[in-house]
């Protein structure tokens, strides 16, 4: 399984270069992404919602535009479709908070929690970037942490191995 995590300007020609499998594309609500209507033989996922990163933040914002239990749940299903054969791509518009939450909660749902968290090596950074650090989104880790009943343990896994 090979996950590429990426910012939106490069996701494009990245899906045009790469034999795709699946595709979580991750966008503010009303932008218009190539991969909204399909992307040729790729299942893709197509999610729009800001980066909020706290439930006080959240506050601010109405309330389907910003992560939820529902989109953390779509990831989690979506990720079970995967398989050690899987080429993925996840993007949001910089590549460092939604779509490596998104690329953790697709890792967990195929490996599980304490799997995930070994495996994330998996995860590719790419683009003209390269980052070398990122910062999945908190308010999606937490709810995820939420939606497994986890009683804050994966969050604070996840904290533990990306945070320090």
């Amino acid at each position: 399984m090979q996950i590429t995590i990426l910012p939106q300007k490069d996701a494009v020609s990245f899906a045009k270069k790469n034999d795709l499998s699946h595709i979580i594309s991750i966008s503010d609500p009303k932008v218009i992404t190539p991969f909204d209507s399909g992307w040729k033989e790729s299942k893709v996922l197509s999610l729009k919602f800001f980066d909020v990163t706290s439930e006080e933040s959240a506050k601010k914002i109405k309330a389907s535009e910003v992560p939820s239990e529902e989109i953390v749940k779509k990831i989690y299903l979506f990720g079970r479709d995967f398989d050690d054969d899987s080429n993925i791509l996840i993007h949001c518009m910089a590549g460092i908070s939604r779509s490596p939450a998104a690329g953790i909660i697709s890792l967990t749902s195929h490996f599980g929690a304490m799997g995930a968290s070994k495996v994330v090596g998996s995860l590719s950074f790419g683009g003209e970037v390269g980052y070398k650090r990122f910062f999945p989104n908190n308010l999606m880790i937490q709810q995820f942490d939420d939606f497994l009943h986890f009683d804050g343990e994966l969050f604070d896994l996840i904290g533990d191995t990306f945070f320090k």
